[in-house]
């Protein structure tokens, strides 16, 4: 299972620990919005909300997880 297939089934687990959220967003802030399947863009654009509100995260990865957050954004709406 590739990484970004191993942060949705962690997402969608609805049980994310401490360890899980540094593998996840590592996992997305090196991420395209061109390789997130469609059906799963909305579990990783509420993933990516509920982190930045309530978690702290680095500067680097702050800014990589809202260019994808924007990129999905984007990328769902002209679908």
């Amino acid at each position: 299972m590739n990484k970004l297939k191993q942060v949705v089934a962690i997402i969608k687990s609805g049980y994310i620990s401490e360890q899980d959220t540094v593998f996840i967003d590592e996992t997305l802030s090196n991420t395209l919005a061109s390789s997130v399947p469609l059906e799963d863009a909305n579990d990783i654009l509420n993933y990516i909300d509920m982190q930045l509100a309530n978690n702290p995260v680095s500067p680097e990865v702050r800014r990589a997880l809202e260019i994808l957050y924007g990129s999905l954004q984007e990328r769902r709406s002209s679908t």
